[in-house]
């Protein structure tokens, strides 16, 4: 029962209230000054009853109220047996020999909300069944000499559903717990939640903030960001069974003398996962699984560590990390945080295991293991990148950290890793690289033998004598491996010893290069035991020159014809065209993207691999020859690109790079696949019959997806997403999903992707499930057709909402999903849940750029308003009174301006920032008492705001006026513009959904100004409206994700009322005319749309209204400029103005402007 509720029933409810109204003063302390209670009781006085016992409906203790036991002979302050109700206890409850509260054998209490304080030798104890315990801010729960919250199956089943603390819960007594489940004799102790906002905490020896007892059960433990649970032993102390620890707050054992102190002590029993987002630490460990236990998994996004300064105990200590000992065991550990740890990050001893490690985080400080099970590690997939190195966390030789090994082999599985650590196996076992990538900083010492297969290597170089390297004591082998160089110092001749082996060595099939394009090429050999990469000049004509036969000075790219014999190709200066090369057939497409046109009639084209450094290239036409083991085709970060002609030969193909390279030919290379890093994609949507032959290994940072067919087998360990929206992947042989594999599948709420399997599907790791934005009901998908089926997906995730419940079976012939809407009807549409009748609502996600990009245009076109009515209210530098400020007969001016704004998200949008440049340019002429003239220009307008990103091209033309009457000026403009935009919504490693339309805009202003001269300065104070109406037409998304959305069309106005204050400060330079520093202030505020909001629909027709910042409608600003003659007839003014954040747009804007008066 929620606090509220209980308090609205309470004139309705048979409540016993303790205090002074209830008892009197001479039976009960109800406030200062009153004297102690003797026993009362609500039911039968037994000899077992505590100074209250409490037998039927709610029970209230007021504010002022005091159950005290103190004086009492009996164990109890307030006993509960039978059938009761809700305890709301707001004042003291003071216990006798044993608890404050207790709840007997068979007794249900539905709720026990405590805003007081609780004190005794154990503050409450539960022998019966509480349905949930709520600690408000307010309460305190003190266990003087045992347990704060004890839930006690010695003498039956017991059990709490839910604690929530949002107070503090203490255990003072040593060896006691804040919260504790006993279970030492009898049947089960068992707690359900525990959810914590406040404070848990064990302040003597011994103590546990949260303990569960051997055969003890405890579901889930929360720690909100605001929480914390500390004991002098253990924050958490287990040896019973808990299902999840979450862990957002901290988590700590705080003993700094000779006791042992852990963050979280699994000492037996088990624990299903700890999700740390937190902090968890102890003096000896961070975690420690000892004695048996095991922790199924640990996935890390914050710190896990120990004392990282020697505390100088008697006892050795760990001080690890990660400590898993004595039988202890870790199915797998998931860091993109932080393990640390004084001695260890990471410590096994010889009886206990560890799974893999995939980190993509920090692990500082050495890792040991005694296991005779292997120690698996794998880095961070795509751009991210796991560390290992020394307890300091740096990153140069004095930071490395060792590993260290006894019993087994340490591998290297998959991912990107920055080894900082030397690494030492025992004899008989070996350092084995199975694909990751290690980033080498440093020299890196192997105590024993290193094998690599695949993978890569990535040394970097300060120069050429102070590089990464490993050092190997023993044996070497390194194989069908990249090895890439990167530094600053490179220059042509160098000679890089990267893997260096004291034993015998062996080195086949890799590839070396140099990781930024700066003129050299990288050339492997075999010197010794060494394997040695040599930088040579490359001058070599292979960058695609597009159209350009003769060179220009510039890599220029652009659409041409590929040919054996043609002169296109250039130097990486652009000074040298000639054929392409043939020492290093590697070409690189740069420059401006285009159409390349492969033509074979004379001579066949032959490469060992491409680069595409610039988004858009098409490679189409005649078939190219691939010669490499391994032709690495490099597609660079953010980098598309499509290749229609086949590719064939002998050769194999090797995917690098970060972006998307789309393969939409019936490919015939024999030598198979390796999906190394970034997208393959074998046939986009328009291209189902696309087709490569051979097998597919999918590495770790890897996806490979499409509409086409695989001749041979896939092996997965990254990511296998059928379609890349929605479609079909057919495999003609086996499909094989290692536990770190990934398939990602995309439904509708009309049809979902598919992965067609000719053999067996062997299936592990995760299916991830992307629900495209629309209305779901029930509906089952075929998601895998195979002739066969073993194995099954370890987890399941999917960004469904709780509504929509969704079940995988798998099939003797495939997998089919199953989706059951829990929608209930609420007689519209909902963004994010049910609709009515079964249907659950999938909302758009990152969706918010549209609202942004409108607000943007709305910016840029009120400051060319402001830009033309400030032009026609400027003071004359040179007027002695306003009546002398003559107009020029004619004028031609421009100005070039940059301006950025940041705007704070609301609304539930996210943050911004948009960024302008463009120019402005205009013609003034004198008619009469009027000044008329005509001015256009164009801006461009970035807009970016988390992962989703705007462009705006815009061309504008505007026309102003303005004439004095008597000593005001007045002035007006109107104007029209058409805009160009482009949105772009990416969904990591799921490509992005793209969108172009049409903006057209309105403006108008008016304003007056009175110039003055007042002695040396002139003072012009303006006021004026400034208009404008933005319209942009509605559009279609495309790309290659599900997320696609029909946007509709914006329409937004505004009208900003202003004024201004100008001080200007004529000076003489020596010039024919004075120059001009000017400073000003200026208010204006928004009375029009401040909605940003976007109506949008998906593929199924579901309408959605897209959120958007709403910004602030004051604004504030201050400015200066500068105004120097340059002649008679030329000025130069610079200016900078600042819009403040008094609400949530800040922005500032340069601009520089010259003016001719003819």
């Amino acid at each position: 029962m929620k606090i509220r509720n209980f308090r609205r029933q309470r004139r309705h409810s048979k409540y016993l209230t303790v205090s002074r109204a209830a008892f009197g003063a001479g039976l009960f302390l109800a406030g200062a000054g009153g004297a102690l209670a003797q026993c009362v009781t609500t039911g039968p006085v037994t000899t077992n009853s505590g100074c209250v016992t409490w037998s039927a409906g709610d029970f209230i203790i007021t504010s002022t109220g005091v159950v005290d036991g103190t004086a009492n002979p009996l164990p109890y302050a307030l006993n509960a047996s039978g059938s009761v109700g809700t305890l709301l206890n707001q004042g003291i409850i003071r216990g006798g020999s044993s608890e404050g509260v207790g709840i007997g054998a068979g007794t249900l209490v539905p709720a026990i909300i405590n805003e007081g304080t609780i004190i005794s030798p154990t503050a409450l104890r539960n022998v019966g069944t509480v349905t949930s315990l709520t600690n408000a801010s307010t309460g305190i729960i003190i266990g003087s000499d045992g347990y704060g919250v004890e839930a006690d199956g010695r003498f039956a089943i017991s059990g709490i559903g839910t604690v929530a603390n949002n107070g503090t819960i203490t255990a003072s007594s040593s060896t006691q717990a804040a919260i504790a489940a006993v279970a030492t004799v009898g049947t089960l102790t068992g707690i359900g939640t525990i959810v914590n906002n406040g404070s848990i905490l064990a302040t003597s020896t011994g103590g546990a903030g949260i303990g569960g007892a051997a055969g003890s059960t405890i579901g889930t433990v929360i720690n909100a960001a605001s929480g914390s649970i500390t004991g002098v032993t253990a924050g958490i102390l287990n040896n019973g069974t808990i299902g999840t620890i979450s862990n957002h707050g901290l988590i700590a054992g705080t003993s700094t003398a000779g006791d042992a102190a852990y963050g979280i002590d699994a000492n037996g029993g088990s624990i299903g996962l700890i999700d740390n987002g937190g902090t968890i630490r102890g003096a000896f460990a961070g975690v420690v699984a000892e004695a048996a236990t095991t922790i199924q998994a640990i996935d890390n996004t914050g710190t896990i560590a120990s004392a990282v300064t020697d505390l100088g105990v008697s006892t050795p200590s760990p001080y690890t990390g990660l400590l898993v000992r004595t039988g202890g065991s870790i199915g797998s550990v998931t860091n993109s945080g932080t393990i640390t740890g004084l001695y260890n990050a990471i410590q096994i001893d010889a009886s206990s295991a560890i799974g893999t490690i995939a980190n993509s985080g920090l692990i500082a400080g050495d890792i040991t293991s005694a296991s005779t099970q292997d120690l698996m590690i794998a880095g961070g997939s795509g751009t991210a990148i796991g560390t290992l190195t020394g307890l300091s966390g740096g990153l140069a030789e004095t930071d490395k950290g060792f590993i260290k090994l006894t019993g087994a082999n340490l591998v290297f599985t998959s991912g990107n890793l920055l080894l900082n650590d030397d690494i030492g196996v025992n004899a008989g076992y070996a350092v084995i690289n199975n694909g990751a990538t290690l980033q080498i900083n440093n020299p890196i010492t192997v105590h024993g033998d290193y094998t690599q297969t695949g993978g890569g290597l990535a040394i970097n170089a300060a120069n050429a004598t102070t590089y990464g390297y490993l050092d190997v004591s023993g044996s070497a082998s390194v194989s069908n491996s990249a090895i890439s160089l990167s530094g600053s110092s490179l220059a042509a001749g160098q000679t890089y010893s990267v893997v260096r082996a004291a034993g015998s060595a062996a080195y086949s099939g890799n590839t070396a290069f140099v990781s930024v394009n700066n003129g050299l090429l990288a050339q492997l050999s075999t010197v010794g035991g060494n394997l040695v990469a040599t930088l040579a000049p490359d001058a070599q004509h292979h960058y695609w020159d597009g159209a350009n036969t003769a060179a220009d000075g510039t890599i220029a790219g652009g659409s041409g014809t590929w040919t054996a014999t043609g002169t296109n190709w250039t130097s990486t200066d652009g000074t040298s065209n000639g054929k392409l090369d043939t020492a290093d057939v590697r070409p690189v497409f740069g420059g401006t993207a285009g159409t390349v046109t492969v033509d074979n009639s004379l001579g066949a084209i032959k490469v060992s691999g491409m680069q595409f450094s610039t988004d858009g290239y098409r490679v189409t036409g005649s078939p190219i020859n691939l010669t490499a083991a391994a032709s690495a085709i490099e597609v660079d970060d953010n980098v598309n690109a499509t290749i229609d002609s086949v590719l064939q030969g002998n050769g194999g193909l090797a995917k690098t790079g970060n972006g998307l390279l789309i393969l939409n030919g019936a490919n015939t290379y024999s030598g198979g696949t390796t999906v190394d890093a970034g997208t393959l994609e074998i046939g986009d949507a328009d291209h189902a019959g696309a087709s490569i032959l051979g097998d597919v290994a999918v590495g770790s940072a890897g996806t490979l997806r499409g509409h086409g067919t695989i001749g041979g087998s896939v092996t997965n360990n990254g990511v296998v997403r059928p379609g890349g929206s929605i479609g079909t992947l057919t495999i003609a042989g086996n499909y094989t999903q290692s536990p770190s594999g990934t398939l990602f599948v995309d439904v509708s709420p009309t049809a979902a992707s598919q992965l067609k399997v000719g053999g067996t599907a062997t299936l592990g790791g995760t299916l991830n499930v992307l629900y495209g934005p629309g209305t779901y009901s029930a509906a089952s998908y075929r998601i895998i057709d195979a002739s066969s089926v073993s194995g099954q997906f370890s987890s399941v995730t999917s960004n469904a909402p709780a509504e929509l419940a969704q079940s995988v079976q798998r099939l003797a012939d495939g997998s089919t999903l199953t989706l059951s809407p829990a929608g209930t009807d609420n007689g519209g549409t909902d963004n994010g849940g049910g609709t009515g009748g079964g249907t659950v609502v999938v909302k758009p996600t990152n969706a918010t750029i549209f609202g942004a990009m409108g607000s943007a245009a709305i910016r840029e076109g009120q400051r060319v308003n402001e830009t033309l009515l400030s032009r026609l209210g400027q003071a004359c530098a040179d007027a002695a009174s306003a009546a002398d400020c003559a107009r020029p007969g004619r004028q031609a001016w421009a100005q070039i301006v940059s301006d950025t704004a940041h705007v704070r998200g609301n609304d539930d949008a996210p943050s911004y920032k948009d960024s302008h440049y463009g120019f402005l340019t205009g013609l003034d002429h004198q008619v009469g008492d009027w000044t008329l003239g005509i001015a256009g220009g164009y801006s461009h307008t970035d807009v970016s705001e988390d992962d989703a990103s705007g462009k705006i091209d815009t061309v504008r033309v505007a026309g102003y006026g303005s004439r004095r009457l008597g000593p005001v000026d007045v002035a007006a403009t109107v104007g029209a513009a058409y805009d160009f935009l482009q949105s772009r919504r990416s969904f990591a490693g799921l490509g992005s959904a793209k969108g172009d339309t049409d903006g057209q805009e309105i403006t108008a202003g008016l304003q007056a100004s009175l110039p003055l001269a007042t002695g040396r300065f002139t003072i012009t104070p303006r006021v004026g409206l400034r208009y404008q109406y933005f319209h942009a037409d509605s559009f279609g998304e495309n790309g290659s994700t599900s997320q696609n959305l029909h946007v509709g069309s914006q329409d937004i106005n505004s009208l900003q009322p202003y004024a201004q204050l100008a001080v200007g400060l004529p000076f003489t330079t020596g010039a024919a005319r004075p120059a001009l520093v000017e400073a000003r202030v200026g208010y204006a505020y928004e009375t029009l749309d401040a909605s940003r909001t976007v109506a949008a629909a998906a593929s199924d027709g579901t309408r959605f209204t897209l959120p958007g910042v709403a910004p602030s409608r004051g604004m504030l600003t201050a400015g200066v400029g500068l105004t120097l003659p340059l002649g008679k007839a030329v000025d130069i003014t610079a200016s900078y103005d600042r819009l403040f954040d008094t609400g949530n747009v800040s922005a500032q804007a340069f601009q520089l402007q010259g003016r001719y008066t003819f």
